[in-house]
């Protein structure tokens, strides 16, 4: 929930920014920075998520070898 209220708010200061742009080199720039740090969040937010997911796998992997150490993956 963090990540999409800081996404949300990111959005709404861009929104503002861009009505402040009084030339379109301006609009550019802005939405060139709101592109760039959008990216890298994203980016971010999905390292940790498949992080969190090799993890748990990891466990229930681990888990079934000790209940099961016929089918356990060597």
């Amino acid at each position: 929930m963090t990540f999409w209220e800081s996404r949300l708010r990111e959005d709404v200061d861009t929104w503002k920014a861009l009505s402040c742009c009084r030339n379109p080199n301006e609009i550019f720039e802005c939405q060139r920075q709101f592109t760039h740090k959008a990216v890298v969040q994203y980016c971010d937010e999905a390292r940790k998520l498949t992080s969190q997911i090799i993890g748990a796998m990891g466990n229930v992997l681990s888990t079934f070898g000790k209940q099961h150490p016929a089918l356990a993956v060597r």
